[in-house]
């Protein structure tokens, strides 16, 4: 629970960050625009395209931080649905044991399942290294010796 929370937590702020870019972006986007539109009514030439050029700059790292961001926002939110699907698996799980629905004799079987798992696993672990060991017994066929007559 203490680990959702955090990441949560985490959730809200990176949207808190995704926003506030996204803010920024925006009110560059603005004064850009606002620049553009000064541009062909007067204003030193070179002036305006340094400055145009900056606020592009800017944009495009702001672009970049709000991508990133977005990415991020996305894998803490996947991230949180897993923990939540697995916390309501377990919580289901623990009502029912407090409800003696899932009890001894469930564990019982599920530990029963798990050890006849191993002994098919040991079964096969085993016949495989019959045949390695058959197979490195094997005699290897090697050619005559050529007598010098």
């Amino acid at each position: 629970m203490q680990k959702v929370k955090e990441r949560e937590q985490q959730i809200r702020h990176l949207a808190e960050q995704l926003h506030e870019a996204t803010q920024e972006l925006n009110n560059n986007t603005k004064v850009i625009q606002n620049l553009q539109v000064e541009l062909p009514h007067g204003g030193s030439g070179e002036e305006t395209d340094r400055v145009l050029r900056s606020y592009e700059k800017k944009l495009r790292k702001l672009e970049s931080k709000v991508e990133k961001r977005g990415l991020a926002l996305g894998a803490a939110e996947k991230e949180a649905e897993e923990k939540t699907r697995e916390i309501v698996v377990l919580s289901a799980r623990l009502r029912e044991y407090e409800a003696g629905q899932y009890g001894l004799s469930d564990a019982v079987a599920e530990i029963k399942d798990l050890k006849g798992q191993l002994r098919i696993r040991d079964r096969d672990l085993l016949k495989l290294t019959q045949e390695v060991n058959q197979f490195q017994v094997r005699p290897r066929c090697y050619p005559r010796p050529r007598t010098l007559l």
